[in-house]
């Protein structure tokens, strides 16, 4: 739907929020993303590679600001990948996307499997930046529904905790 970052890092880990080794954590809102991935009927998917990019807490994207810069985060992997199990089942630990300009905390996706590629983006419910996101807004109903993962805190009663966001894919296509 969308195209996804190119010339992006590829990090072969699922945890964006800490680099291998480093004791230090990312800034911002831990985000634990969680989906599956489904064909057209319904049937769960193995062996699909889910790659996340997006920007840092700042709004920025690691991989192009200038590692001097005041929203530069060394503590952040830009990239992710995700291999679906014998379920459907994907998994990452980041942190909540910044937003920059108009555009709304997103998340870019790429979706590969031996039988197909795409790429979109994933937004997060009820955010009041949102509507103000040309390419949200130009959407319709069942697209916004598509590419909006449900998002909650992990805990109610401590938020920093972090927020959990699933978001299932389904694949137009039958295997």
């Amino acid at each position: 739907m969308y195209g996804a970052m190119q010339d992006t890092p590829d990090n072969p880990t699922n945890n964006l929020r800490r680099k291998s080794g480093s004791p230090f954590f990312a800034k911002g809102i831990p985000l634990f993303i969680e989906g599956r991935v489904f064909d057209i009927s319904g049937e769960p998917i193995k062996n699909v590679i889910v790659k996340i990019t997006h920007a840092n807490h700042y709004g920025a994207y690691n991989f192009i600001v200038d590692k001097e810069s005041a929203v530069y985060d060394p503590y952040f992997l830009s990239s992710g990948i995700s291999v679906t199990n014998n379920i459907g089942e994907y998994s990452f630990l980041t942190i909540m996307p910044g937003f920059y300009g108009k555009r709304a905390p997103h998340i870019h996706l790429t979706i590969v499997h031996e039988t197909f590629e795409f790429e979109t983006e994933m937004f997060f419910a009820n955010h009041p930046r949102n509507m103000k996101d040309a390419k949200y807004r130009k959407l319709n109903s069942n697209e916004k529904k598509a590419v909006t993962a449900k998002v909650y805190y992990v805990d109610q009663n401590n938020f920093s905790l972090g927020m959990k966001a699933v978001f299932d894919i389904y694949i137009n296509y039958d295997f």
